[in-house]
C-alpha cells in the first residue's frame, strides 16, 4: 500500500515538475530576450507565472494528504506564490517599478532560502541536494542583485527574473527525470551470499 502511494505520488509530481520546468524555461526565455518595453505586460506575465506555480502545488497537497504526510510546506509555498502573483497582476502594484522589484527580489530570496534549507535537511541524495543548492543559491544571489542594483530598469529587472526562471525550470526538469529514473528502477535481488549473510545476522529466538 505504501509503495503504491509512493508510486502514485511520484507519477503525479513528476508531471507537475515537468510542467513547472517547461513553464519556467519558456517564460524565462521570453523575459530574457524580449524587446517589449511594456512594463505592465511583463509584470502581469510574471504574476501569472507565479499563480501557475502556486496553483500546481494543489496536486502535491492532495497526494501528501493521501499518504498521511504533512502538507504544511506545499500549502505555505502555494499561499506565497499565489499571493505574490495576484499582487503582480494588480494594476495598483504591477504598474510601478519599486513594488514590483521588492516583490520579485523578495520572492527569489525567499524561494532560494527555502530550496537551500530543504536540500540540506530533507535530501540525502548528493546529486539531488547539489541541484537544489545550486537553484537556491542562484535565487538568493539574483534576488539580492535585483533589490540592490542601482540602475535597475524594466529590461534589467525582468532579465534577472528570466534568468532565474530558466535555471529554476532546468533544475525542475533535470531533477524530475533523475528522481523518476532512481525511484522507479527495480532494486536488484540480493545474491545468495548476501542472503546467507543477512540470515546469519538475524538473532536466533531462544526456546522457553
Amino acid at each position: 500500500m505504501r509503495k503504491a502511494l509512493k508510486k502514485r505520488y511520484l507519477e503525479s509530481h513528476y508531471t507537475i515538475f515537468i510542467l513547472k520546468g517547461l513553464v519556467g524555461i519558456l517564460i524565462g526565455l521570453f523575459l530574457f530576450f524580449t524587446s517589449h518595453d511594456d512594463f505592465r505586460l511583463l509584470s502581469a506575465l510574471v504574476g501569472l507565472t507565479l499563480v501557475i506555480f502556486g496553483s500546481s502545488e494543489c496536486v502535491n497537497i492532495v497526494q501528501r494528504r493521501k499518504s498521511n504526510s504533512s502538507a504544511a510546506v506545499p500549502i505555505f509555498i502555494m499561499l506565497i506564490e499565489v499571493t505574490l502573483g495576484i499582487l503582480m497582476l494588480s494594476p495598483k502594484i504591477g504598474e510601478h517599478l519599486i513594488p514590483v522589484v521588492t516583490i520579485l527580489a523578495g520572492y527569489m530570496v525567499l524561494r532560494g532560502l527555502f530550496e537551500i534549507i530543504s536540500a540540506i535537511k530533507n535530501l540525502s541524495d548528493k546529486t539531488a541536494r547539489f541541484m537544489w543548492l545550486v537553484a537556491g543559491t542562484v535565487g538568493v544571489i539574483l534576488g539580492i542583485v535585483v533589490f540592490t542594483y542601482p540602475a535597475a530598469d524594466n529590461f534589467t529587472v525582468f532579465r534577472f527574473v528570466g534568468t532565474y526562471f530558466i535555471i529554476y525550470g532546468l533544475i525542475k526538469l533535470i531533477y524530475s527525470v533523475y528522481r523518476k529514473s532512481i525511484l522507479l528502477t527495480p532494486k536488484p535481488a540480493p545474491t545468495p551470499i548476501k542472503k546467507a549473510t543477512e540470515t546469519a545476522k538475524k538473532p536466533v529466538k531462544k526456546r522457553k
